[in-house]
């Protein structure tokens, strides 16, 4: 969760009072916070959520026997009572923002060339699916805060293809690449989307700063 969170503010307390209810046992219960600050975005101090494909918060994560049976991502479904009962039952629940999850998995057993091996298909899959191009864009920014850049080049690339017509999708591409040493790569992405968004001042002013770096 975040303190700073909008979310974590909202459902955070609506959980607890579902735990309380049940009598659930709190030792069982760990809570995480984690930090805005751009060098440690969505990461805590002693960095717990490593590992966790944490990109929304709050996150809560369901163990049994020391292994994730599944989670609630950002806010419930349905409702706390209602998809945890569905998790400690039949467990066939979906949470928020599958295609993270989808590809964060593509990404854990076959790396960044498996996800572009694979983005053809997921892009049929997924076209019209995926509610905002800030569903993959906020993961980007977690895997080039944990210096996954490789991973979050494929990413953004994909993200410019599902959403071809949001401005953003390509700003974060190209500058992904600039920080990582390739601004001339950065500068080819911009050019070409300036060809498709001509008035986009915000598209024009951040290709004039990746041509001064």
């Amino acid at each position: 969760m975040g303190t700073w969170c909008g979310d974590s503010k909202q459902e955070v307390p609506k959980l607890y009072k579902v735990l309380d209810a049940c009598d659930f046992p709190m030792e069982q219960l760990s809570a995480i916070a984690v930090s805005r600050q751009p060098n440690m975005y969505k990461q805590s101090p002693q960095h717990e959520e490593a590992g966790l494909n944490i990109h929304r918060v709050p996150t809560i994560i369901f163990y049994k026997a020391n292994k994730e049976v599944n989670r609630i991502v950002e806010h419930p479904i349905m409702s706390f009572e209602e998809d945890i009962l569905n998790i400690i039952t039949k467990n066939d629940y979906k949470s928020n923002y599958q295609i993270v999850t989808v590809i964060d998995r593509i990404l854990k057993k076959k790396s960044a060339k498996g996800l572009k091996r694979q983005s053809k298909k997921l892009l049929i899959s997924y076209n019209g699916k995926v509610t905002s191009m800030f569903e993959l864009n906020t993961y980007g920014r977690i895997l080039c805060g944990t210096n996954r850049i490789d991973e979050a080049i494929e990413v953004f690339t994909f993200n410019t293809k599902l959403f071809p017509n949001e401005v953003r999708t390509y700003m974060s591409l190209a500058n992904t690449f600039a920080i990582n040493g390739s601004p001339q790569k950065g500068i080819e992405i911009l050019k070409k989307a300036t060809k498709l968004f001509p008035e986009n001042e915000y598209l024009k002013k951040n290709l004039e700063n990746l041509k001064s770096m």
